[in-house]
């Protein structure tokens, strides 16, 4: 089998996620310990005992959610420290986490950016999103463009979902169309349109507002939202910061990573965050390929079984 790691993105966080994690390994906690002091409050409390609606505030959620994502992966690291991955995938903010584990950036110089890119998209947001369920993306793209105002097709998940964002009253008018097709579709309970021409205003605020001081190289192979493809290296884009810029408005094309890691020889993909939301996405779109998550103590001992 040929190993895939994946990172989860907005959406799927709870709260509560991850404290069986927290309690049983040491390693947790010292992460805990440490994005406490870089965010200015105890990441314990924000992840265990906030509401769902304070956990859902874009500049929450994405540190929280990257923070679960590598106790995760810290604990999975530990438990099973003979396996490694021949690809990192993330969707979204799940970037954040494959670059770390992927030792292009550690964990708090990638906490500090991601809480930056949350605050800078949770204030200059506008607009909204929905899922459309299905994976025509060319017909999604002509409808879209027919509607007056802004809205385009934003994450290109799977073959069978693709979400769109844009202008509320353009996101409301596409929504009528699809329904009149047959075509369901979700809104999504978010603060802005994301990855759309709508975040320029958070993408220059974001890039004013830090830098990356030190990069590391990857240990294995990246395959990047932006390009739905393997990248070797950041230097077409600038390098790394340009890169992470570009992305707050760039369409995540998750669908072409798959397929392109399908392509690779990827045949087992872990998922690490909360829910099964890209599992569910790589059973849609990788044929014969073994999908799990990892999010707790739990699903942690699934994993022996799995890795045979």
């Amino acid at each position: 089998m040929k190993l895939a790691y994946l990172f989860s993105g907005q959406g799927s966080q709870f709260p509560g996620m991850g404290q069986d994690l927290y309690n049983e390994f040491k390693s947790v906690r010292s992460l805990f310990q440490s994005a406490s002091a870089i965010l200015g409050y105890a990441a314990e409390d924000m992840m265990f005992n906030s509401n769902e609606e304070t956990l859902a505030n874009t500049q929450y959620s994405q540190p929280m959610i990257y923070l679960l994502s590598m106790s995760a992966w810290t604990a999975f690291s530990e438990t099973y420290p003979h396996v490694s991955p021949s690809a990192l995938a993330g969707h979204s903010l799940g970037e954040y986490g494959a670059l770390t584990a992927g030792g292009m950036m550690d964990f708090e110089p990638a906490l500090q950016l991601l809480q930056r890119r949350g605050e800078a998209m949770s204030k200059y947001g506008s607009g909204s999103m929905c899922a459309a369920m299905s994976g025509d993306g060319k017909m999604l793209e002509e409808m879209c463009r027919s509607v007056d105002g802004y809205v385009r097709p934003v994450n290109y998940n799977s073959s069978v979902q693709t979400v769109l964002a844009g202008e509320a009253q353009a996101i409301q008018k596409i929504c009528a169309l699809l329904s009149e097709k047959g075509i369901k579709t979700v809104p999504l309970k978010v603060s802005g349109a994301f990855h759309s021409k709508l975040m320029d205003q958070a993408a220059t605020a974001f890039e004013r507002s830090t830098e990356i001081s030190h990069t590391g190289t990857l240990s294995a192979d990246f395959y990047s939202n932006v390009t739905g493809a393997k990248i070797e290296s950041f230097d077409a884009f600038g390098g790394l910061m340009p890169y992470l810029v570009k992305h707050i408005t760039s369409p995540v094309l998750f669908a072409d990573e798959l397929t392109a890691m399908e392509n690779g020889g990827i045949d087992l993909f872990i998922e690490f965050g909360p829910g099964k939301t890209l599992s569910s996405f790589v059973k849609r779109t990788v044929k014969g390929a073994k999908s799990f998550n990892v999010e707790s103590c739990k699903s942690l001992e699934k994993c022996a079984s799995q890795l045979q």
